[in-house]
């Protein structure tokens, strides 16, 4: 079926965003995140391989991979769906739910107006041994902006982290 629901464009926060197309009322599933399945380890390989090209090509997010709660796989969207536009917010208007172990859909957590950006909060953890949150500088521009794709449960320990280097 063909989403009726958002459309892609232009961005504030970054590169390319996906955007609503109509008014989203709040606890609607949006769109399916898809993409190849991939084992734990390559998923790790493709984020390194996504972060470096990153650097030297500004329309390339630093991140497709999204994990699954499933031990052996995890999902890389870069070359799959719309999903993947959907841009990091420190004040997110959506944010993903399983639906078993191997497919995640984008649910608005607000009302999200025509036109508006979808956004989640990406949900990196601080203490992950894979990933360095000072990779992930967040560009969401919201009031509440915290610096780094950073999952709302460790902005405490970021802020800790943060004056502890100033």
């Amino acid at each position: 079926m063909k989403d009726n629901l958002t459309v892609v464009g232009k961005s504030n926060i970054h590169g390319q965003g996906l955007f609503a197309k109509v008014d989203i009322p709040e606890g609607v599933k949006i769109i399916e995140y898809t993409g190849e399945r991939v084992t734990k380890e390559e998923a790790a390989r493709r984020e390194r391989l996504y972060l470096e090209l990153s650097h030297t090509n500004p329309d390339i997010g630093s991140s497709y991979v999204f994990e699954l709660p499933d031990e052996n796989y995890d999902i890389d969207g870069f070359h799959s769906g719309d999903a993947k536009f959907i841009n990091h917010s420190c004040n997110p208007n959506a944010e993903y739910i399983y639906e078993g172990e191997n497919r995640i859909w984008v649910t608005s957590i607000k009302y999200i107006s025509r036109g508006e950006e979808i956004t989640m909060n990406y949900g990196i953890w601080i203490d992950d041994q894979d990933f360095d949150f000072r990779n992930y500088p967040c560009k969401c521009g919201s009031a509440n902006c915290v610096g780094f794709m950073v999952r709302k449960e460790d902005w405490d320990k970021l802020e800790k982290i943060v004056n502890k280097s100033n």
